[in-house]
């Protein structure tokens, strides 16, 4: 395509109604009939919709506070580890 920057007008090749490229007349030395000027079509700028990010939540993020029970099961379990260990060394 051509541009004619003065007037903001586009030329582009003519057409017939078969879609088939125009020749220039020779008979007419100052208008050229290959070519057609046509208007530039206006793009309307589209507003983008604003999407909301999903939030990735992971499970073990939030810490609960330990309780008293939760010491006593560890204290519990360490001491029977603890026990059997020194057991199976002395009986072994």
């Amino acid at each position: 395509m051509v541009v004619n920057k003065s007037s903001k007008l586009k030329q582009k090749r003519a057409r017939n109604k078969k879609g088939q490229y125009l020749g220039d007349d020779k008979s007419t030395p100052n208008i050229n009939e290959a070519y057609v000027t046509v208007k530039p079509k206006v793009k309307k700028s589209v507003a983008k919709k604003s999407v909301a990010k999903k939030s990735i939540v992971k499970e073990n993020t939030v810490k609960k506070p330990t309780t008293l029970s939760d010491i006593i099961l560890v204290v519990l379990v360490l001491g029977g580890l603890l026990f059997f260990a020194y057991y199976v060394g002395v009986a072994g």
